[in-house]
């Protein structure tokens, strides 16, 4: 949440909307996403909007992206990108991260799994002052800051069907993990040990290192 924090509007509104309600909880069926979890992760959450949307829990999960449509900037950004976070984002995925900074909260990955439309996201992103970051893993979108405290988030949209965003070292992280086929968690790394105690038809679910997480 500290990251989101950081993104420029709407872009925070946006991923704040959806990581919001998906930080304390995790969900079957997100191996895709979960391939991308680092093993060191100290706490992985998922929430399946899919499996949520006709359930009596919808219009509270909802209820803010509704609020961006008549957001200014916000409302723009989703005319100008496509996006219907409702209808087009399935599931979040939120790992937490260890900092290794004195008193900080720990960092964040977020991945959406959904239908996304890549070069109308990335053309909004730098009509806001996001500029595009190349690595030998692949490409991001180094987004703007809103609070000038020398932090920086990065957004990549993987393919029409994954974004992810966090700290630069965290999304390079997970491009680099996609292309040598996953990062290990599904493997059974690092939390990745505990996956087979979550039900196979659980909607939302969490797992924390409660020695490690702040």
């Amino acid at each position: 949440m500290r990251l989101l924090r950081r993104l420029s509007t709407p872009t925070a509104a946006i991923l704040l909307t959806l990581a919001g309600a998906a930080a304390p909880i995790r969900a079957a069926g997100a191996d895709e996403a979960l391939s991308l979890v680092p093993p060191g992760a100290t706490s992985v959450g998922v929430i399946r909007l899919d499996s949520l949307r006709s359930s009596p829990l919808a219009a509270r999960l909802f209820a803010e992206t509704d609020d961006l449509t008549v957001d200014g900037d916000a409302a723009r950004f989703l005319e100008e990108t496509g996006l219907r976070p409702k209808q087009d984002v399935d599931v979040v995925v939120v790992a937490g991260l260890h900092s290794n900074r004195v008193n900080a909260p720990e960092d964040g990955l977020v991945i959406f799994e959904g239908r996304f439309d890549p070069a109308r996201i990335e053309a909004a992103l730098q009509s806001r002052g996001a500029v595009r970051k190349s690595t030998p893993e692949g490409d991001y979108m180094l987004v703007s800051e809103r609070h000038g405290d020398g932090d920086h988030a990065a957004i990549s949209i993987l393919s029409d069907r994954i974004v992810v965003a966090g700290n630069p070292a965290a999304v390079t992280r997970a491009l680099a993990d996609r292309r040598s086929g996953g990062s290990g968690f599904l493997r059974g790394e690092g939390l990745g040990r505990q996956i087979d105690r979550v039900p196979a038809d659980a909607s939302a679910w969490a797992i924390v290192d409660a020695t490690r997480a702040p």
